[in-house]
């Protein structure tokens, strides 16, 4: 499997590829006008890459350098950091029938590693019934930090929980936190915990009551000017 970034002459065989994963997952949920290029395409991206088997495209994950503003509070919110030091890894799709192979793992650990490269915490949101993409992410060692409601236009609204990249890809982004000055996120070592406990994946009620009760110690230990498929997913 080869993970390269994303061409031009790649567009036919993706729209194919989203085509057949919204008509067997029904992802994404929101589709306006079934339009699959603006859905692929059509969105502000810090870069794309591709998955290529026998040198054939099966699937592709782009970095946006935002969610909806539901997401992209709540994440600010847990990390204590500004909106511009996150980044969402967003249009994970794999082939319905290439799938099991390891393109949707090996395409998520591309775009979180260029997330950091980029000086960037990678988070990700997903709608909460996604079974085989929720999966995935917690099989790759995902944090889930929460759920969010997100209105789209015409007042449709899904559920959908907000994920952040695990410890060991994350190092580097609070590295340059540091180096820039900043805060490094509160929530790191609260999570820490979660990872070292091995918990198996929390409600996102369960992550939060744990996170009001750590509140108190962790302010206490900042400085007091501190700032911080079956189914795909979003």
């Amino acid at each position: 499997m080869l993970v390269r970034e994303r061409r031009t002459s790649d567009e036919p065989q993706l729209l194919e590829i989203a085509r057949l994963v919204h008509e067997q997952d029904g992802y994404p949920l929101y589709l306006p006008d079934s339009d699959y290029r603006t859905f692929l395409l059509g969105h502000e991206s810090l870069g794309a890459w591709v998955a290529e088997d026998d040198a054939c495209v099966v699937g592709q994950v782009a970095l946006h350098p935002h969610s909806s503003s539901a997401v992209m509070a709540f994440a600010t919110s847990a990390f204590d950091q500004p909106v511009e030091r996150l980044c969402v890894v967003a249009r994970l799709l794999v082939h319905p029938n290439r799938r099991r192979l390891g393109a949707g793992a090996q395409l998520l650990d591309r775009a979180a590693r260029e997330a950091v490269a980029l000086g960037l915490c990678p988070i990700l949101d997903v709608v909460t019934d996604l079974a085989a993409a929720i999966l995935l992410y917690e099989r790759q060692r995902w944090i889930r930090l929460g759920e969010v409601t997100v209105t789209f236009r015409g007042g449709v609204t899904i559920q959908e929980y907000v994920y952040v990249a695990p410890l060991d890809i994350r190092p580097e982004f609070e590295r340059r936190v540091l180096a820039a000055g900043a805060h490094p996120p509160m929530a790191s070592r609260r999570i820490a915990r979660f990872t070292t406990e091995m918990l198996e994946p929390t409600s996102c009620t369960g992550v939060q009551d744990h996170e009001r009760h750590d509140d108190d110690e962790d302010r206490a230990q900042q400085d007091p000017h501190m700032s911080d498929g079956s189914r795909r997913r979003h």
